[in-house]
């Protein structure tokens, strides 16, 4: 029994994705957890107030 089994791989065209979308994706991350981040921190040190979200956007 010296059958050899022939397996025909057919090749998916795979393509790559482009450096834009990489680069989108990587600013979007960054934006929601700098942002989750900073209104966190300005939430502990100043609390909910009236003006909190002015105080969030305006912090630097």
């Amino acid at each position: 029994m010296n059958a050899e089994a022939v397996l025909t791989t057919t090749l998916t065209d795979q393509t790559k994705t482009p450096v834009v979308y990489k680069v989108l994706v990587v600013f979007a991350m960054m934006t929601l957890m700098g942002g989750s981040l900073t209104g966190v921190m300005t939430y502990i040190n100043l609390g909910y107030t009236s003006s909190f979200l002015s105080d969030w956007l305006s912090a630097s």
